[in-house]
């Protein structure tokens, strides 16, 4: 929840720093306007470097840690998964809705 809060905060923060350099870039001479129009060029590619280095540091880092609950659920669920299909290949249960009594 405070991730999404986070990432909310920071977009609307983004979105009033736009909103606020094209009002200044609207306003300036045009001899001025170019050198603004470079810098709001720079600033986003800034920004899109930082959020893919942000998006290839999550991917290589190791997920945290679940704890001992959570492991012993997945297993669980991946053993019971496992069962019915060895169950089912083998002929010792029936597939819902086949017809047989």
């Amino acid at each position: 929840m405070k991730r999404r809060q986070g990432l909310l905060a920071g977009l609307g923060l983004l979105a009033v720093a736009l909103v606020w350099w094209v009002v200044q870039v609207a306003v300036l001479p045009s001899d001025a306007r170019s050198a603004a129009a470079t810098y709001g060029q720079f600033v986003l590619a800034a920004v899109g470097l930082v959020v893919s280095v942000v998006a290839l540091w999550r991917t290589v880092l190791p997920p945290p840690s679940l704890g001992l609950d959570e492991l012993s659920d997945r297993f669980a669920v991946a053993m019971r998964t496992q069962g019915m299909a060895a169950a089912l290949e083998r002929g010792l249960m029936q597939p819902a809705g086949d017809g047989l009594p």
